[in-house]
Order: structure tokens, then C-alpha cells, then sequence
């Protein structure tokens, strides 16, 4: 949030609401409607911090915007777990020899602002490809009178 108003240029402005877990399902299905195959393990987002959901949202949606618009057009693999952090996880096929790949917007600050709001929240962030995957993976500490312990 802080980055956010920092980097905020002066002057009135309209906000949307902020996005929260809970809101993923709905991120997931519009996604759906444009063509994108997406299989989707999302856990129930209840008790989790406001803060924590919402830059959870955000690592969500930039992390398919990414693998739809840089992947290969198989399905996109998309994970939430809650327990002693929220983790996201993300991954798809990429193109072989850059082949196929969707045309790259650059209007946001992406990684690299996920990277900055994952910090800032004590958690981590790992983007890594190799010939076939792209993978996405953050981790958000939770308190500990938020954690839930896990069925894995």
C-alpha cells in the first residue's frame, strides 16, 4: 500500500476497491472467458490479514497475466494454500524458442513490484524458468494468531 502511494502521481483521483482473496475466483473466470485454460486449487481465504489478501490478489493476477501472456496456451497452473503463510503458486509451458508467445504489455511494474510488496511484507518471491515451465511461487508470513495449520 505504501509503495503504491508513493508512487502515486498527485491530484484527485478515483480508486477502485482493493481486490482480496476472495476475489480470485471471480479474476480466474474472466481470464477463462477470454480463452485462457486455467486449473485453479484455491484455499479458503477466511481470517487472512486484509493486507496479506491483498497483495496475495495482486501476486495472483500478475502471475497470470504473465503466463498468459508470455506462455505457450496450454493451461495455467494456479495454487493457494493458507497455513503459517499464504503461498501462491503459478506456472505454465512456455514457447519453445520464444515461438507462440502472446505480445508483452509493459504499462505495470510487475515482477519487480511484486518483489518490492512481498518484501515488504517479510515474505519471498521465486520466478524461474526452465526449457518447458515458467513458476511463480510467493510466500506471505502470517501472524501467528493467523496461521492455520495445514492438511499437507
Amino acid at each position: 500500500h505504501a509503495l503504491g502511494i508513493l508512487r502515486d502521481e498527485p491530484g484527485p483521483r478515483q480508486r477502485a476497491p482493493a481486490h482480496r482473496m476472495d476475489d480470485v475466483s471471480v479474476l480466474v473466470a474472466s481470464y477463462v472467458a477470454g480463452g485462457a485454460q486455467i486449473h485453479a486449487d484455491l484455499a479458503d481465504p477466511a481470517g487472512v490479514p486484509d493486507l496479506v489478501s491483498r497483495e496475495a490478489f495482486r501476486i495472483v493476477q500478475e502471475g497470470l497475466t504473465n503466463a498468459y501472456e508470455h506462455g505457450d496456451g496450454t493451461a495455467i497452473h494456479l495454487e493457494t494454500r493458507v497455513g503459517e503463510a499464504v503461498v501462491v503458486t503459478v506456472r505454465n509451458g512456455v514457447p519453445r524458442s520464444g515461438a507462440g508467445a502472446r505480445p508483452a504489455r509493459t504499462s505495470g511494474r510487475g515482477l519487480d513490484g511484486l518483489r518490492e510488496r512481498v518484501a515488504l511484507l517479510g515474505g519471498d518471491l521465486e520466478v524461474r524458468q526452465d526449457d518447458r515451465t515458467w513458476h511463480l511461487v510467493a510466500r506471505l508470513p502470517l501472524p501467528p494468531a493467523d496461521r492455520r495449520e495445514t492438511a499437507r
